[in-house]
């Protein structure tokens, strides 16, 4: 598949490569965000040593590394050596190269190298310190998918690497617009249906291919045992985290509605300093976040709720894992047409204020606008699904229609009530805005109107 997006993150790259320096890259995100296809498409034109780390013991990992480094340096020598460790392999191999350009040296999926080996990090500071510091010839791409290991052991203080690398890159998913070219043989709405469903992780969205419509691609990859869905959120959570069992039942209960913390150690049972440990690693990884209504000024902490942020898993965790039982060969479509499709739109309509809010946020940055706070805001009387709070004065304000809407004036009046009764203290000025999925002719006086086609 054509390559897609990721152009900031190619230029650095190629600017450590153009650099008469030498440079130690950190590169690193969730499974199968396209951290492997970056690098791919970096070294396609450039000398590179690329090592895939597995998880096997170190002697058989380092005759995979002479096997892969022989590819590039044909020497005799190299072909038949017995690296007895990782200092001696990669130093080895470095001192080999005396050919011109700069050599890319890669060492992908780290954590199941050092996982054999844990003295790797160590061994890397020292061959840092003792020869590729001084070189011009050599650029090293620390590439690993489980974010712990490489935020404590690569990035972290007590890292051995600690303050060696030139820059890192934190790959996360593709934003909207470029997620939605992944998706060229499906409609507006149907793109945007397969962002709410599994974000912008290429590996996902390429489980969405040609021939199949959005529905039957849901019936198929996503209601069967056999299947890719059916078991990756296991995957990335046991992947990451100690005692899933927990995991899965805060994920449970936040996919069915945002809860404060109270309420939420309440219902799992999880003492609430306990629970607070696991809240924390999880918004670090970017699988929940807080929500909360957005004002001017601080957020008070009595308000935050918690929600789950990971398309995918919220998805899985509303639909799926709830019947999971179900999901048995032959029963895909049973359990797609009675317990997904009935809520599916239900469902869409709360990721579009998601997307929508996403589409303000970029709107700000093209506009080079600097903003507070993006989000919802609610009260006991009023709600509005799209507020931006802006550092000159200026409050943006919308509603988000996903379905099909009777008379766009009644929800042009329902927001003119709704922003008449925000509280605004500081008496900033108000942008209102109509988000919509489908195009519409009319246009209202003082509401600027957004469709799903033009929103970003």
């Amino acid at each position: 598949m054509k390559f897609i997006g990721r152009q900031a993150e190619l230029a650095l790259l190629q600017q450590h490569y153009r650099d008469a320096r030498p440079a130690l890259i950190p590169i690193y995100g969730r499974r199968r965000v396209g951290k492997s296809r970056l690098i791919d498409e970096f070294i396609k034109d450039k000398p590179n040593i690329y090592f895939l780390g597995k998880r096997t013991t170190a002697e058989l990992q380092l005759r995979d590394f002479r096997d892969a480094a022989s590819i590039q340096l044909p020497d005799a020598a190299l072909q038949h050596a017995v690296f007895r460790d990782w200092q001696s392999a990669l130093q080895t191999v470095t001192r080999l190269w005396k050919y011109k350009g700069k050599l890319v040296l890669v060492l992908d999926e780290l954590q199941w190298t050092a996982e054999a080996s844990p003295e790797l990090p160590s061994m890397l500071h020292a061959l840092w310190e003792t020869e590729w510091a001084k070189r011009k010839d050599i650029l090293v791409i620390l590439c690993g998918s489980h974010v712990g290991f490489m935020e404590r052991e690569i990035l972290g203080e007590k890292s051995p690497l600690f303050g060696r690398r030139g820059d890192q890159i934190k790959l996360g998913p593709l934003p909207y617009p470029e997620a939605a070219l992944m998706l060229p043989h499906y409609s507006a709405t149907d793109r945007a249906g397969v962002y709410f469903l599994v974000g912008g992780v290429p590996a996902y969205l390429e489980r969405f291919g040609a021939g199949r419509s959005m529905h039957e691609s849901i019936a198929e990859e996503f209601c069967s045992e056999l299947k890719f869905f059916a078991l990756e959120p296991y995957f990335l959570i046991r992947e990451e985290l100690r005692d899933p069992s927990r995991y899965f039942a805060i994920l449970t209960l936040l996919a069915e509605q945002r809860m404060r913390q109270k309420d939420l150690a309440e219902q799992s049972h999880i003492e609430s300093k306990v629970l607070a440990s696991y809240l924390n690693t999880m918004l670090e990884l970017g699988y929940i976040a807080k929500a909360y209504p957005v004002v001017a000024g601080k957020v008070n902490p009595q308000q935050v709720l918690y929600e789950v942020a990971d398309p995918l898993l919220c998805f899985w965790f509303r639909f799926i894992f709830p019947n999971l039982q179900l999901c048995r060969p032959g029963q895909e479509q049973t359990v797609f047409s009675q317990c997904i499709q009935p809520q599916l739109d239900s469902y869409f309509g709360k990721r579009f204020e998601k997307l929508c809010q996403e589409s303000l946020m970029e709107d700000y940055r093209k506009r080079k606008i600097i903003w507070e706070h993006v989000g919802r805001y609610w009260d006991k009387n009023i709600e509005l699904d799209v507020v931006g709070i802006r550092r000159d004065r200026w409050i943006d304000m919308g509603e988000c229609k996903w379905g099909t809407v009777k008379s766009l004036r009644e929800v042009a009046q329902s927001l003119e009530m709704k922003s008449a009764r925000y509280p605004n203290a500081e008496g900033a000025s108000i942008g209102k805005h109509i988000y919509l999925r489908t195009p519409v002719s009319r246009q209202i006086e003082g509401i600027q109107l957004h469709t799903l086609s033009d929103m970003f």
